[in-house]
């Protein structure tokens, strides 16, 4: 995630991982369980994801993205991706 921060007068801004944020976590349970509640709360809101039919994309990741959407009929059109086409063209316009 990123954020914009302003800050009214001199500020550290430090980054935190997942790992450090868990290793600091440890030590202040308190806030381990605001955050966890939190989270489930966010969970709740945005309710359950469809179920992955596969297994083999759920370990790759690939059942978050969901599928890709087909090539937009201009761009076929109009010579699509390889050599000459004219997105090539229109490259070699917008370097000149």
């Amino acid at each position: 995630r990123t954020a914009n921060v302003a800050a009214h007068g001199f500020a550290n801004l430090f980054v935190l991982d997942k790992k450090d944020l868990n290793d600091i976590l440890v030590h202040y349970p308190e806030s381990q369980k605001v955050l966890a509640r939190k989270g489930r709360k966010l969970m709740k809101a945005k309710g359950k994801a469809a179920p992955v039919k596969d297994e083999g994309e759920k370990k790759k990741g690939l059942a978050m993205f969901g599928q890709k959407p087909p090539t937009p009929k201009m761009m076929r059109a109009f010579g699509g991706f390889g050599k000459g086409g004219l997105l090539d063209k229109l490259r070699v316009c917008v370097m000149i």
